[in-house]
């Protein structure tokens, strides 16, 4: 089977990363390597690591995201250095560990000066960068052998939380764009991506074939069901620095309970729920059922709230209030309660110091949890079949990958969220909303859409 152009792109970026790797382990010395890449998939940049783990290398198809993940990395480096002192007497004073108040990948200048930028294309030309590997093990990996736990989540949003806050604090510094803003009308960015980067790769690659008057229909119902309602949680002020959350970008060290973060080349502030919609919606499951209940992800929601709060209390220095934050948490995880939404105190800490406004906060977060999360199932549908298409012609060259057979596993985790998506929309279609009856309909109909496309053989899992 003919490659297409975009996997062709694919394989040709394999290669040089494949090269480069090989180079710079040479060059600089830092760890023996077999010479052969593994590579991590989907992403919207090719990443790879040597076999023993020693580098990484990343592949960015335009250069400026490289040298925007670069002074990102620098300015939330110097946040951390600014946070640190408080940050630990916070810690002190609620008997926790001394560990980072943002976990975030180191760089090694002698071994990023080795790192190549091509300017073929002008400023946006490709280019890599390579970094020093960490130690501990990718959230991913830990879901994949079923291993990874609710506390690794609790962790991870906590992340989340902190880098989203801070860096809507430093928008100017970062130089962020409110992309939903400035569209008009404000739903245009999120049907931008539904036909763009979703509905058109899903076609092209899976060779799912989509009349152009239901791709139409679907996408009015997008507005009307999901545009809508990620522009409402926009209104509302649940906005942040967007920052992929998905599993890939995460390593966890269990032994120092810490995680270092990557991937933050964006300069975009978006509705932070999308963020924890790629944690907790990356199409895997375990035991044939999705990785966190309902009941896990509403606490995992109310954590990630409560840590925008103690990230506030840290920016403005509110040391009383941030201890405060902590010493509750702690108490609630060491009672065995994790659901801290439980207690009257949690809502007093929102930003309004009142029971019923804070659960008045709450109830509108979660309100948009169902469409943020349909959203983002259809953006790793979509992306993972580029990576199912180009996977076995990687293999074929003898690529390596994290996983034995990331074709399979694309697949499987691609029924995944298809079956996620037919079964919010059902519950949806079910349920009044904000928007009425409009809502439901809209529901409806995407949901009898998507049951006709599961039927289609390239669902099939096989």
């Amino acid at each position: 089977m003919t490659a297409t152009i975009e996997e062709q792109e694919l394989v040709d970026e394999a290669r040089r990363v494949g090269r480069t790797i090989k180079l710079i382990n040479e060059l600089s010395g830092v760890g023996v390597s077999t010479g052969v890449p593994v590579f991590y998939g989907p992403s919207r940049h090719l990443v790879a690591r040597t076999e023993p783990g020693s580098i990484v290398a990343k592949f960015y198809k335009h250069g400026d995201r490289r040298r925007t993940e670069l002074r990102n990395l620098a300015t939330f480096n110097e946040i951390k250095a600014a946070r640190t002192p408080l940050y630990r007497e916070v810690n002190r004073e609620v008997g926790g560990a001394d560990v980072p108040y943002l976990g975030l990948p180191r760089t090694d200048p002698e071994i990023l000066d080795l790192s190549s930028e091509s300017t073929t294309k002008g400023q946006n030309g490709t280019a890599i960068s390579v970094w020093t590997a960490i130690p501990g093990e990718q959230l991913y990996a830990k879901m994949i052998k079923g291993v990874a736990t609710f506390k690794d989540f609790l962790l991870v949003a906590a992340q989340i939380a902190r880098i989203q806050q801070e860096g809507k604090n430093a928008k100017e510094r970062l130089n962020l764009e409110d992309v939903v803003w400035k569209a008009r009308p404000q739903t245009t960015y999120f049907l931008t991506r539904f036909r763009e980067d979703y509905l058109d790769p899903l076609m092209r690659n899976s060779g799912i074939q989509i009349q152009p008057s239901i791709q139409d229909e679907m996408t009015l119902h997008w507005e009307t069901l999901v545009a809508s309602n990620l522009v409402r949680a926009h209104r509302e002020g649940f906005t942040g620095f967007y920052y992929d959350g998905n599993p890939k970008n995460h390593i966890l060290d269990s032994a120092q309970g810490t995680v270092v973060s990557f991937d933050l080349e964006d300069r975009v502030i978006a509705p932070v729920q999308l963020s924890l919609a790629s944690l907790m919606s990356f199409g895997v499951n375990k035991d044939g059922r999705p990785y966190l209940s309902n009941d896990d992800q509403l606490k995992i929601l109310n954590r990630y709230l409560l840590e925008i709060e103690f990230t506030n209390a840290m920016i403005q220095g509110a040391e009383e209030k941030a201890k405060r934050i902590a010493k509750y948490v702690s108490e609630m995880h060491a009672g065995g309660n994790y659901d801290l939404s439980s207690q009257d105190e949690f809502f007093r800490f929102m930003p309004e110091n009142s029971v019923e406004k804070g659960r008045e906060r709450m109830e509108k977060f979660v309100a948009t949890w169902s469409y943020a999360q349909l959203e983002r199932h259809l953006a790793w549908l979509a992306h993972k079949s580029k990576f199912r298409a180009v996977g076995g012609i990687l293999l074929s060259e003898g690529f390596k990958f994290e996983i034995e057979n990331p074709v399979q596993q694309n697949a499987i985790e691609q029924r995944e969220h298809l079956n996620r998506i037919i079964e919010l929309l059902g519950q949806l279609k079910e349920t009044p909303s904000r928007n009425g009856r409009y809502a439901q309909v809209a529901a409806g109909r995407l949901y009898d859409i998507f049951r006709e496309l599961a039927v289609n053989p390239y669902f099939s899992s096989k």
